[in-house]
């Protein structure tokens, strides 16, 4: 089955050079699925044209701390349990100056997002700093350090200064402080891994003030491992899982039904978009990417040419 999809995903490209950028940008985006081709047919299938909001779905992945949606939705236990964490780094006892949580799970499951909400949450006040770098793979080691400071000092330090002096630089900004890191998107590949890159990356750390924490999004628990070896402290764990059904209907509804006065009138839509999320496998991705599609046009044949399509969701990364 995946031979045959990939072989008209390759005729798709074929036809429309913009689907082989869109491929590319899929596959940089999350590391979703080694079968993207099942989202690019979904969306040539359509014969709609993209819109920027799907465009910007599949640019190359750069987070930010700043949330892009004013709702979590499904997501507000997990939430709850990081800032309980987080809340806990004052109240307990700490034998070192850094705590460390993973939260884990596969591409697409928001685990960014989570911690956007999390990180303009009002308790995180209490931290002297704040900083987010997003980290990706084959990551640079003074690349990573100088936007930890470009985040406290707000201007981005020369990375032709030597890696010693972009390591006393931020030194010398946390110390004695209480900082809250949040280390987004870690997924380097196993071949890749190399521990005395993060010990260079972590060293300036060790200068903060009891009770900071680091917060770490990765799809391998095995990195989030690495780092607690580095930092000498035993991790924490939250494994992020897809919403529930009811859960992800209501995050396709909210983008699906976006710019609708009344969604409730459009009951046949509602009853085909139940019967799309079942094939979603719970990812806020796959969700967002679907009700792109059928935002682009409220009309029934066009939704249920979307519900009849062979697509997968989002499964690893």
């Amino acid at each position: 089955m995946k031979k045959k999809l990939a072989k008209l995903g390759k005729r798709a490209l074929r036809r429309d050079p913009n689907f082989k950028r869109l491929e590319k940008a899929v596959q940089k985006l999350d590391k979703v699925s080694a079968d993207v081709t099942p989202f690019i047919l979904l969306l040539h299938s359509t014969r709609q044209e993209q819109t920027k909001q799907e465009v910007d779905f599949y640019k190359e992945r750069e987070t930010g701390s700043l949330p892009t949606t004013n709702d979590l939705i499904g997501r507000g236990e997990a939430k709850e349990f990081v800032t309980q964490w987080l809340k806990k780094l004052s109240n307990e006892h700490q034998d070192r100056n850094i705590s460390l949580l993973s939260i884990v799970g596969h591409g697409g499951m928001g685990k960014t997002t989570l911690l956007q909400h999390v990180y303009e949450d009002e308790m995180t006040k209490e931290f002297d700093l704040k900083m987010w770098v997003c980290v990706s793979n084959n990551f640079d080691v003074k690349e990573v350090i100088a936007d930890m400071l470009s985040t406290l000092k707000k201007k981005r330090p020369r990375l032709d200064d030597t890696l010693d002096a972009l390591q006393n630089s931020l030194r010398t900004e946390i110390m004695s402080k209480k900082f809250l890191l949040i280390l987004d998107d870690i997924w380097e590949e196993e071949e890749n891994r190399d521990i005395s890159k993060w010990e260079k990356v972590l060293a300036p750390l060790a200068y903060g003030k009891i009770g900071s924490g680091i917060l770490v999004t990765t799809r391998m628990d095995s990195v989030a491992t690495m780092i607690a070896k580095v930092i000498k402290k035993e991790k924490e764990t939250f494994q992020l899982q897809g919403l529930e059904e009811d859960q992800c209907l209501k995050l396709l509804n909210s983008h699906a039904f976006a710019d609708v006065e009344n969604p409730n009138d459009y009951k046949r839509l509602r009853f085909i978009a139940g019967e799309i999320v079942k094939k979603l496998s719970g990812s806020p991705l796959a969700a967002k990417v679907i009700d792109g599609v059928l935002n682009s046009s409220l009309d029934e044949r066009h939704w249920t040419k979307v519900l009849n399509c062979d697509f997968v969701s989002p499964k690893s990364g």
